[in-house]
């Protein structure tokens, strides 16, 4: 027999999914990087990362005149200022202290 959803039940699930969200968000931000230069151990809410854009120029009829945007980021360690790549995908970039977005033309 199958069993019956209550709206008490999925609210319940709702509100533990929501928790679950909650832990992964401070669990992405707490993501240590330990500097391969210096050894400092760098966390992610205590970093800046910058996003390089792109531009594609116009051309045909209704092609181009559009911004891009890399799939990595730049951060810099915070004591001896080396600077790594990383991607995006891995850590979005909205859990960093502050995103510089950069645009190239």
């Amino acid at each position: 027999m199958a069993k019956v959803a209550s709206l008490e039940g999925i609210e319940k699930r709702r509100a533990k999914i929501a928790k679950l969200h909650e832990q992964i968000d401070e669990d992405y931000r707490n993501l240590p990087f330990v500097c391969d230069e210096c050894g400092h151990t760098n966390v992610v809410k205590d970093t800046v990362i910058t996003v390089r854009h792109w531009y594609t120029s116009p051309h045909g009829c209704t092609g181009g005149d559009y911004w891009n945007a890399y799939d990595k980021g730049q951060f810099t360690c915070n004591q001896c200022r080396m600077r790594y790549d990383i991607s995006l995908k891995t850590v979005p970039a909205r859990y960093f202290k502050q995103r510089v977005d950069v645009f190239d033309k």
